[in-house]
Formats: structure tokens, sequence, C-alpha cells
């Protein structure tokens, strides 16, 4: 027995999910269940440990130090040189 969910989705993923519903014929309750089936599936081969959030949620501090390292990277470590060259 097939049971009915709902759920907030962006515009742009609505447009996508209508136009490959449209393009291939399927129905969009069948497509979006063999995505989450896909999705819990693929979840499930992972360790737990390994998984990062989808949504991460940081402090404005912490916002502040983030874009530094990307804009101003620091100068790699002798362990990281070596590490990127495969040495032991």
């Amino acid at each position: 027995m097939a049971t009915q969910i709902s759920a907030e989705i962006s515009e742009s993923t609505r447009e996508l999910l209508d136009d490959y519903a449209r393009n291939t014929g399927m129905k969009k309750g069948f497509l979006i269940e063999q995505a989450v089936l896909d999705y819990i599936r693929a979840l499930d081969q992972l360790p737990a440990d390994i998984l990062v959030p989808a949504k991460i949620i940081v402090t404005p501090d912490a916002a502040t130090k983030i874009v530094k390292h990307i804009t101003r990277p620091p100068k790699p470590t002798r362990q990281l040189r070596r590490l990127m060259a495969n040495e032991d």
C-alpha cells in the first residue's frame, strides 16, 4: 500500500523533476521514491563517522576564519607536503 508524503523543495528542483518526468515519461512519484531509496542505500554503505552534514551552521566568527583560510591558506607543513608527495 502506498503512502503519500509532503515536502517543500526549491523551485529549481521542482523544475528539474518536472522536466525529467516529462522527457522520460516517468511518473514523478516513482522518480522521487527511487531517488530517496538510492540515497538511503548509498548512506547505508558508508561508515557514519565519515558522513558530512549537507548543511553546516557556523557562527559569524567561525565564518570569518573559514573565509580567511580559503582566501589566504596557510603554508603547507612538511607533513602535508610529504603526504601529498605520497612519501612515507
